[in-house]
């Protein structure tokens, strides 16, 4: 049982992995920063010439692991008095750690400056300290609503709301490239896969234990 899990989802897992790997190589080797930090700041002076900050300000804190956090702890509640189940609420903490220190690593690794770092352009709203690639934001918040919200037609397209919401606040706010965000979905799905077999390997332990 658990070689045919490990068949199935770790190509899955490599590759995304692999992408994300490869997307940050490229984003250093080909300096992406010097063509993403214009389009980055036009596009902050055309949205903000129409939405006020604050907007953005509240919108990325939706995203913020501290936020995400509270929700988790929201959801395993509701999970366990409402729907008398903890599989989710206890998937919904794994993929938060596993992306969490993911995201961190690659940060570490890479070390690519934020926008507002590098350009005196870009305008930082945003006290974001650390390095920018992948977005956290981004990772954490993609992976964690669609736990949450399902894999429905209509809860899908909230989680791809928000998420998409979010992205565009850390650009508005200075925080991220977009190239960032598009390493930040490469490692959601990374660490959706690893949390999903991790599961699937300790539910087929505890199955065998039952059955024997």
């Amino acid at each position: 049982m658990e070689k045919t899990i490990f068949r199935k989802d770790l190509p899955v897992i490599f590759c995304c992995f692999l992408a994300t790997i490869i997307l940050g190589f490229l984003i250093e080797g080909f300096q992406f920063n010097k063509i993403e930090e214009f389009y980055v700041s036009q596009f902050q002076n055309a949205v903000l010439n129409v939405i006020p900050v604050q907007v953005f300000v509240i919108i990325t804190y939706l995203g913020d692991l501290r936020f995400l956090l509270i929700i988790s702890t929201l959801y395993f509640a509701y999970s366990y008095y409402k729907l008398r189940r903890l599989d989710n609420g206890f998937k919904l903490l794994a993929f938060l750690a596993i992306v969490t220190l993911s995201t961190y690593i690659l940060k570490e690794f890479f070390r690519r400056e934020r926008p507002y770092l590098y350009s005196a352009d870009i305008v930082p709203y945003t006290d974001d300290n650390g390095f920018s690639y992948p977005s956290g934001h981004v990772s954490r918040s993609l992976g964690a609503y669609a736990i949450i919200f399902g894999r429905s037609r209509e809860k899908n397209m909230i989680t791809i709301t928000l998420t998409t919401l979010i992205s565009l606040s850390r650009i508005v706010l200075g925080a991220h490239y977009i190239t960032d965000l598009v390493g930040a979905v490469f490692l959601t799905l990374f660490s959706l896969k690893v949390t999903s077999m991790t599961f699937k390997i300790v539910n087929n332990k505890i199955n065998e234990k039952i059955n024997i």
